[in-house]
């Protein structure tokens, strides 16, 4: 944990090596090459998840992943729910604890319904770097390709009641 903050106080390119960092961290892709700074619009990665499968077809729905190394308030989680609009999901990583009215901010963004597992999920997640570090996992719909995975274990549970 001490090794990430020292690298998003690094100079001069501290602060974007470390959002490739937390990126990598939840198995996403980086929006734009490590070297190339400037504004991002609130979008430092990116990846899909299944939003609806018949076993030939599938639908996809993207996540956006925002990092913020310090400095976090509410405003930065709306910002992200702009982003997302009511298509995306949002993933808040950030070095920081979320304060009351960041976590309020998320939950304002509302849940989003996945058809494949019939199940809803937080719209917007706030995760912190220690949280992922220390494994805990990311509430989502499955990945594309694991899909069938779920699926057979979420039959297999059915036909064990």
């Amino acid at each position: 944990m001490i090794e990430a903050e020292a690298l998003s106080r690094m100079e001069p390119d501290g602060r974007w090596q470390f959002q490739w960092w937390a990126v990598g961290l939840v198995g996403a892709l980086p929006a734009s090459e490590p070297r190339k700074k400037g504004a991002d619009a609130g979008v430092d990665g990116f990846f899909s998840v299944v939003h609806e499968s018949d076993g030939k077809r599938e639908t996809f729905r993207q996540a956006i992943v925002q990092v913020k190394s310090g400095h976090v308030s509410a405003m930065h989680v709306r910002d992200l729910a702009g982003v997302i609009g009511q298509d995306k999901l949002g993933l808040f990583i950030t070095l920081e604890e979320p304060t009351e009215p960041m976590k309020a901010a998320a939950a304002q963004a509302g849940l989003y319904h996945n058809p494949l597992m019939d199940r809803h999920y937080p719209r917007i997640q706030i995760l912190t770097v220690a949280e992922l570090l220390a494994g805990q996992g990311l509430n989502l719909p499955p990945r594309p390709g694991r899909e069938r995975q779920v699926i057979g274990q979420r039959l297999q549970g059915e036909m064990e009641i």
